[in-house]
């Protein structure tokens, strides 16, 4: 998409010169521009029914954008899957999991977006 004006390339640049005029390290750079775009790949997730009939739970629909959160976030989809669509519960002896249904995966997804970010 084309729009009179606007040129992403040299705004890209401009973004990344104005981080090393503040003083901003290569590294930590690149670590800000991960996160960004993982917290943008986690928007991105669906949810649908889980396999289990006899519960309300949900898995991630879209597996594509769950792996690229993950790298992203330097955890495995497994994990980040889990976090999503399962809560813990515990107390002082003990941890319960309970599977979040669709719309509580993504609440889950949304804070967990917000909270980075």
């Amino acid at each position: 998409m084309i729009v009179d004006g606007i040129n992403d390339e040299r705004d890209w640049e401009d973004v990344l010169a104005s981080m090393e005029v503040m003083g901003i390290e290569i590294e930590e750079q690149d670590d800000i521009i991960r996160t960004l775009a993982g917290i943008l790949h986690l928007g991105n997730i669906n949810f649908e029914k889980g396999d289990n009939s006899s519960q309300e739970d949900s898995k991630v629909e879209n597996k594509d954008m769950l792996e690229l959160a993950a790298s992203q976030f330097g955890t495995s989809a497994e994990a980040l899957e889990k976090s999503l669509c399962q809560k813990d519960i515990s107390n002082n002896r003990e941890t319960m999991f309970k599977v979040n249904n669709i719309n509580q995966a993504q609440d889950a997804r949304d804070a967990l977006a917000k909270g980075i970010y």
